[in-house]
């Protein structure tokens, strides 16, 4: 079963490589409008460019007749494959390391066995953050399960264990498919940058807590009760100082009419009628383009459109833009300055609060990786060994099903009220948020795991005290079976001395009758 379920991992994965190779070149969104000279200029303020604007803003013939693609079928069957593969490969595998290893050793090869499942997601984002920077081209159903189910149903460690996992779970898969994001927009770095951080300070340090964790129980014998407390203490004081990264944060970028006004005061916008100002009102530019430049006054723009500039001179990032009337040059109240392609820097103590976060991170991932193994040990050890397999894979049902899947959606659906300035489609349409507020994006990146985090604990409680109910009835049975095995043997001793000391009465009972009858013939 287990090369089955790799034999059809490899099948999915196949299917969902096909669009690469099937599909044609890729459309990326353009930031200037079609009716510009893209490659030699950018567009700048012209007060008569209103029609020539609107003309471009209508669709082309050439979108009116294009048709969406379907290849997004293959990837979602072949991401349903590759689940049905995945299935069987995680109960399968771990519960017959469980079986056939010995009870001390398990814990340890399991471990290597997670060990495994996050070198892949290493190398994996080791080549993706180098290719985020480029534009890619290149018949019957057994019943026999229905009593194990009653019977799981019916464990409450196992049943706890499920609403844990689902809390976890649901906090932890929002944190990964936004990290790369949350970096990107709150400490200012390219999205390559900020795959490769995460590849090389979080991953390694949790293959390393697996590792520890396993050889721990292995060293030491723990026994459940003993394993929960490691998972329930590691993963608090992980909790705890995980809260230390809401103090680790950026301002939010100085984008005119977006995070501030054209005066530079702090004003947080999320329509785009704020893009407008006096100075730029005359030049009928679109709120549409994003197109970012750095005014020499240290404040971004929208598009040097919106930043009121009236002349360009050169192409690609050597352009220089001047004559700007929204940008204030030195010894001038208002207008006549000049700006570049792209967004300004974000303040000096970015670089120092991302690399404190990024610590703290390698930090929280040591420690709750360490009580993790611990931690699976205990839903392991809470099945009977008929249940295993059956529980296992019943276990990474629940995970996929309530946390895998809607967590990243209402994640995706918080983070995404927090936009702040939306693309637009060659076709027109809304493309891929441009901009966040920073603040705000914080709080609910941070906030919703936290709460998440905090409501599984409850659980985490009541599996300490049926566990340690448990350790005390097992101890309590343990020394009434002793005492009872101490007074049978007390018993046998008994018996066994009886019967010695009638074997010794005996003969001198016999040597009595004898002399009595000899006396009575006489």
């Amino acid at each position: 079963m287990i090369g089955l379920g790799c034999a059809a991992m490899g099948l999915g994965c196949v299917l969902i490589a096909l669009p690469h190779f099937l599909m044609g070149r890729y459309q990326y969104e353009s930031s200037a409008s079609s009716s510009d000279n893209v490659s030699s200029s950018m567009a700048v303020c012209l007060a008569n460019q209103s029609d020539m604007y609107q003309s471009s803003l209508l669709p082309s013939k050439e979108c009116e007749e294009q048709e969406g693609s379907l290849m997004w079928v293959s990837v979602l069957i072949g991401n349903i494959i590759r689940g049905i593969g995945e299935a069987p490969i995680a109960p399968l595998g771990i519960s017959y390391v469980e079986d056939f290893a010995r009870a001390e050793n398990s814990p340890f090869y399991i471990g290597c066995l997670q060990i495994a499942t996050v070198l892949g997601p290493l190398l994996g984002l080791m080549i993706g953050s180098y290719c985020a920077q480029l534009y890619v081209d290149i018949g019957f159903i057994n019943l026999d399960f229905v009593p194990y189910l009653k019977s799981l149903f019916h464990n409450r460690v196992y049943m706890l264990f499920h609403c844990i996992t689902i809390f976890q779970f649901s906090a932890w898969i929002g944190m990964i498919t936004f990290m790369p994001k949350y970096l990107e927009q709150q400490y200012g770095i390219s999205a390559s940058d900020a795959i490769f951080y995460i590849g090389v300070y979080n991953l390694p340090i949790i293959c390393a807590g697996y590792f520890f964790g396993g050889l721990m129980m292995k060293k030491f014998k723990i026994n459940i009760y003993q394993a929960a407390h490691v998972g329930f203490w590691s993963s608090l004081i992980e909790y705890l100082i995980y809260f230390s990264a809401f103090a680790m944060f950026c301002k939010n970028s100085s984008v005119a009419g977006l995070s501030v006004s054209y005066k530079g005061i702090e004003e947080v916008s999320y329509t785009d009628a704020y893009l407008y100002a006096d100075c730029n009102r005359h030049c009928n530019c679109s709120t549409k383009t994003w197109d970012p430049v750095c005014g020499e006054n240290g404040m971004t723009y929208v598009s040097s459109c919106l930043a009121g500039c009236g002349v360009s001179n050169g192409t690609g990032k050597n352009t220089v833009l001047t004559n700007c009337s929204c940008i204030s040059a030195p010894g001038f109240l208002w207008g006549n300055g000049s700006a570049l392609p792209g967004q300004c820097k974000r303040e000096k103590t970015c670089d120092t609060m991302l690399h404190y976060f990024l610590i703290l991170s390698l930090i929280c991932c040591l420690i709750y990786s360490f009580g993790a193994m611990p931690g699976y040990m205990v839903l392991i050890r809470s099945l009977k060994p008929e249940e295993k397999s059956f529980g296992v894979g019943l276990h990474s049902l629940t995970e996929r099903l309530f946390a895998g899947i809607p967590s990243p959606i209402y994640f995706g659906a918080m983070i995404d009220s927090t936009c702040l300035k939306w693309g637009t489609k060659p076709c027109g349409g809304i493309g891929a948020c441009r901009m966040y507020d920073t603040d705000t994006y914080r709080w609910l990146y941070l906030g919703l795991p936290s709460a998440l985090r905090g409501v599984s604990f409850i659980p985490c409680v009541f599996i300490l005290l049926i566990l340690r109910k448990n350790i005390k009835d097992q101890t309590k049975q343990d020394l009434e079976l002793e005492a009872k095995e101490e007074e049978e043997e007390s018993k046998e001793t008994e018996q066994k001395d009886m019967a010695a000391f009638q074997k010794c009465t005996d003969p001198q009972q016999e040597t009595v009758e004898i002399t009595a009858n000899e006396n009575t013939d006489l």
